[in-house]
């Protein structure tokens, strides 16, 4: 069983981490940087990564005169400074405060200046240039490690050869630093870190998941929002966050334990059905669960979520593109949903799959499968399907529910969309787009939008659909769907965006028609590769 391999290597890995002893206020946050297989020999307050918004930021420095590959240059009068290898650019503008690269596209991310460092948002470094990074809770506080191709070393292995190193930095740091350096709160919980990716051989399970809770005596809470994996796009990231969520607060409510799930969104009455306990302050969360989350910066701008989407103790998915944000991340890339890999863990776990487990279980199964047609479906997500109609699942009102009832507001937001199709490179690429007062003219709430995605890709002939939506803040959110050959995360990674081959999705900044322009830019390289 998938679940035995992923759970065996998590519970062992979790047990070995002790918790670390309790901060007090005045304890300063002690940020390593490393890059691939060097530490680097600054630390101290004006140059120390730190976290703010949500993303980690690092100074220029990690970048500049390192192995990367990477060239940072700033201009004379100091008001830009441009990060850039081999053709491709990123151009910061601290006094707008924009990123744009090449191509004149823009990104979300401002980088920050202190005093004349300059710190630029790690995200944003890695998506672009194609590199990596690891955050990681240590002895003396968090290393941070850029890496590229031409790693060497693993974290485990470079943390335990840059160990003596460490403790004499942050010996000389501790005799002359003069308070903290971060502006926000780190994502720790005063424990150590570990970001897993799990790929083990066939291993029994001696422990649970609830175990390591049972150990720690702690509560849980379930953070998830709308705007989840830009992978799937729109508002069924909503149902499957819904739908796992839901199940994971119903299945610890079994075995007696103390949950509460936050959400950034108000969650629509269609999903009534779940019975969702939502978070309202009754209790105080001793340990925080994402499920299906690939990114911190995913959660929202809710401060309610906020306060602990920087504090997740273990994130649950089965996107690979996950950033290991998390103090420990449940991953299986096989699984066709997050639901798939919670019904191995319960039937591990001994939780009792009740009819709204599996109501809720089906629910993240069957969105994040399109009612099993898209090509993540496999024979054991029909295998799992049908356990949980033996365990009581009502599929036919679910997917009545789920896939064949629409409000008249989602047939008018559709009309709209469809009213916007345009067709490019000789039909095989089709476009809709809406803007914010449409969709507010519609009165379209998010589970009204969660379909309007898949239109343009199920017109005949068409092997890139994009679908484009204008934000409240003036921003275009893009989901892209392809067919089986085109790669639709390519096409989106290129615009700081990511997701799964045939599903993939960004965000842009600018005009309706600049967005159109990039998007359209990209889709043709891609498939000039398909053909």
């Amino acid at each position: 069983m998938k679940g035995k391999r992923f759970l065996c290597l998590l519970l062992a890995t979790l047990l070995l981490f002790t918790l670390a002893p309790a901060k007090t206020e005045a304890e300063t946050t002690v940020y390593f940087t490393a890059v691939n297989d060097q530490l680097l020999p600054d630390l101290s307050d004006g140059t120390m990564p730190f976290w703010s918004g949500g993303r980690l930021y690092v100074p220029y420095t990690a970048i500049a005169g390192t192995d990367l590959g990477l060239f940072y240059s700033r201009s004379r009068d100091k008001s830009t400074a441009v990060v850039y290898r081999q053709g491709s650019a990123l151009t910061f503008d601290f006094a707008a405060g924009t990123v744009t690269d090449q191509n004149d596209r823009q990104y979300s991310g401002a980088a920050i200046v202190r005093g004349d460092v300059v710190f630029l948002p790690l995200d944003l470094l890695t998506q672009f240039f194609s590199l990596d990074y690891s955050y990681t809770r240590v002895t003396y506080g968090y290393l941070v490690r850029l890496k590229s191709d031409t790693v060497v070393l693993s974290d485990a292995k470079f943390i335990d050869a840059a160990a003596m190193s460490m403790e004499q930095r942050y010996n000389d740091y501790m005799k002359t630093h003069n308070g903290s350096n971060s502006t926000d709160t780190p994502p720790d919980n005063d424990r150590n870190l570990v970001c897993l990716t799990l790929r083990v051989t066939d291993e029994s399970v001696s422990n649970t998941l609830l175990d390591t809770l049972v150990k720690e005596n702690a509560k849980a809470t379930f953070l998830f929002s709308e705007e989840q994996l830009s992978s799937l796009g729109d508002l069924l990231r909503r149902i499957v966050i819904s739908g796992s969520a839901a199940a994971l607060y119903w299945a610890l409510k079994g075995l007696g334990k103390t949950v509460a799930v936050l959400c950034a969104d108000p969650i629509p009455s269609r999903y009534d059905y779940m019975d969702i306990g939502l978070y309202t302050g009754q209790f105080t969360p001793g340990y925080t669960v994402a499920v299906d989350v690939a990114g911190i910066q995913l959660f929202g701008d809710s401060e309610a979520v906020q306060k602990y989407a920087q504090r997740v103790d273990l994130c649950i998915d089965h996107h690979t593109s996950n950033s290991g944000y998390a103090s420990a991340l449940l991953l299986d890339g096989e699984a066709a949903a997050t639901a798939e890999l919670l019904y191995d863990m319960f039937s591990e776990m001994g939780a009792p799959i009740t009819p709204l487990v599996a109501d809720c279980l089906y629910t993240g199964l069957s969105t994040d499968t399109g009612c099993f047609k898209f090509t993540n479906t496999t024979a054991r997500t029909h295998i799992v399907a049908a356990k949980l109609m033996e365990a009581g699942a009502n599929t036919v009102k679910l997917n009545s529910l789920l896939f064949e009832s629409k409000s008249r507001s989602r047939l008018a937001i559709e009309r709209l969309a469809l009213e916007s199709l345009e067709y490019s490179f000789g039909g095989r690429c089709a476009t809709v787009y809406l803007t914010k007062e449409q969709i507010a003219e519609t009165g379209a709430d998010g589970t009204d939008l969660e379909g309007i995605t898949s239109l343009p890709r199920m017109i005949e002939g068409v092997e890139v659909g994009i679908t484009i939506r204008q934000q409240p803040t003036g921003s275009y959110k893009v989901s892209v769907r392809t067919v089986t050959g085109v790669d639709a995360s390519a096409i989106c990674a290129h615009l700081g965006g990511g997701g799964h081959k045939q599903a993939a999705g960004c965000e842009l900044l600018g005009s309706l028609d600049n967005a159109k322009a990039a998007l359209l830019t990209e889709v043709e390289k891609a498939l000039c590769k398909e053909s």
